[in-house]
């Protein structure tokens, strides 16, 4: 029962961050002016929403970290380009 618990604390606990995470993307999008920019950055924001699920879910956060940086960098590098 207690497992139960803490798996269904988990859940809830990612289901929280993924939400506040498509917030402050749909915030972001609204914010911006280029709709490049806009569709770069929700792409990006998915990405990473999807990676903190994986990650969280198998308790890696620290990779789930680097990924984000990682992801950050190629973001600006696109956004560069255009």
């Amino acid at each position: 029962m207690i497992t139960l618990f803490n798996s269904l604390h988990l859940d809830l606990t990612v289901t929280a961050i993924i939400s506040f995470i498509y917030i402050l993307a749909c915030v972001a999008i609204y914010q911006m002016h280029s709709t490049k920019d806009g569709i770069l950055f929700f792409l990006y924001i998915t990405a990473s929403a999807f990676i903190i699920f994986l990650f969280i879910n198998f308790t890696m956060i620290s990779a789930g970290i680097v990924f984000l940086y990682i992801m950050r960098l190629v973001y600006r590098n696109l956004r560069m380009d255009i």
